[in-house]
């Protein structure tokens, strides 16, 4: 029996409105969560560190010591998940009891590995991109190439009300009305559809178009975590586009 089919039977489903909290750093909540969709973003004094997606647990470390959450979870889309309280769980059978934190165990011991290839991958990214001497597509493909195949980027510049396009692999105006009409959702990044993301730093938008090769908590959490990264690589094609029109200037 694997560690959902233990939450299926035992917790209570629940749901939660976009922008609501899960829970807050510092409250007495000592419940164990498991997300059945979409995304709960984690915070510490407002600072983004993780992406908790579908089919993902939060909360195993105050559950199992009996201590408030040290983190916020915000709901960034609206959420569906299930909940058992310490409470809840004592009224299981021993047995039941051993055999589901063995699971717990297990699955948190496999998360370990997760976050040290997003600890890898950040790096990996942050030192490509501050080492990059072209900014071809060739080059811009290299630098995320252990986290999904990189297939078209395109790049904008909102000034006020009207948008520049700094990069485009492959021309594509629908995407110009797509990043249009997402420009006001708030999130850093998000899923536009199966194949695509959406990225904002500052006055820059970036979509992706890819083939994903790793887990989806590993994309989402490397991507989070290079948002500066990605800053500087916007910065960097923005100056050889100024570049480019000067050459055909002069």
């Amino acid at each position: 029996m694997k560690i959902k089919d233990y939450i299926l039977k035992y917790w209570e489903k629940k749901t939660l409105k976009k922008w609501e909290y899960l829970y807050k750093a510092n409250e007495k909540d000592t419940n164990l969560y498991f997300i059945l969709k979409w995304s709960i973003l984690l915070k510490i004094n407002w600072t983004n560190i993780a992406l908790v997606w579908d089919n993902e647990i939060s909360g195993e470390k105050s559950f199992i010591e009996w201590t408030e959450k040290p983190i916020d979870a915000l709901a960034e889309t609206e959420v569906e998940y299930l909940v058992i309280s310490p409470d809840k769980f004592n009224d299981i059978s021993s047995r039941e009891k051993e055999l589901f934190l063995k699971k717990l165990i297990l699955f948190i011991s496999n998360r370990v590995y997760l976050l040290n290839s997003i600890v890898q991958n950040v790096s990996s990214i942050s030192l490509n991109i501050t080492n990059s001497k072209t900014t071809d597509f060739g080059n811009i493909k290299d630098i995320f190439k252990w986290v999904f195949e990189l297939e078209n980027i395109y790049v904008y510049k909102f000034i006020w009300d009207s948008i520049i396009s700094i990069y485009d692999s492959k021309f594509n105006l629908d995407t110009v009305e797509i990043t249009k009409k997402y420009r006001t959702n708030d999130n850093l990044f998000y899923n536009l559809w199966w194949w695509q993301y959406i990225i904002k730093s500052g006055d820059f938008c970036f979509i992706l178009e890819w083939k994903n090769i790793s887990s989806e908590y590993i994309m989402n959490n490397v991507i989070l975590n290079s948002i500066a990264s990605f800053s500087y690589l916007w910065w960097l094609l923005e100056k050889q586009k100024e570049e480019d029109s000067q050459w055909f200037l002069d």
